[in-house]
């Protein structure tokens, strides 16, 4: 009888073994914790990926380079003024391509936000962006601009007491 009990509880013991067993074989046929699985999930964020980076360009796109027109409606600046600011950030204020945002997304990004007083939640569905994503961004465009001030200022010349302009005089 203490034969039987012992086969029973062998028995018992593989089919619990069977169990682990199946249940390790369904997760490796699911996916998880195999070189495919990541391999899968990598590439699924990977292509998430390159479409929220194609929606956000879409945006730049729609508001850029569609029009000169919905460019200074949206920007409050032309193209051309446009690419010349881009490319004195890129150039002078250090500002770079990030991961996920270009130079140009950066400025249309702090252009909209200035010009229109949005908020980074209408800004960050508008361009596929999170809102952090959104505040950072502004952030390093707007520290860009501020390096920019030895070109952009004009540095103020004084006034001589000796000036023959007529407007100065009530300024004595």
């Amino acid at each position: 009888m203490e034969g039987m009990i012992v086969k029973q509880n062998s028995k018992k013991r593989a089919k619990k073994q069977q169990g682990k067993t199946i249940v390790t074989e369904d997760i490796a046929k699911s996916g998880f914790n195999t070189h495919a699985s990541a391999t899968f999930t990598s590439a699924r964020i990977e292509r998430r990926y390159k479409l929220d980076f194609e929606k956000g360009r879409m945006a730049v796109e729609h508001l850029v380079y569609k029009s000169d027109d919905k460019c200074y409606k949206m920007l409050r600046m032309d193209r051309l003024r446009f690419n010349k600011l881009r490319d004195m950030l890129y150039e002078h204020g250090n500002l770079r391509d990030k991961r996920c945002v270009l130079v140009d997304e950066h400025l249309a990004i702090t252009l909209h936000i200035l010009g229109h007083n949005v908020r980074n939640r209408v800004i960050s569905t508008w361009f596929q962006r999170s809102g952090d994503t959104v505040s950072k961004v502004f952030r390093r465009t707007i520290r860009a601009i501020i390096r920019l001030h030895p070109i952009l200022l004009k540095h103020p010349e004084p006034i001589g007491l000796e000036s023959t302009d007529i407007r100065w005089k009530y300024f004595q």
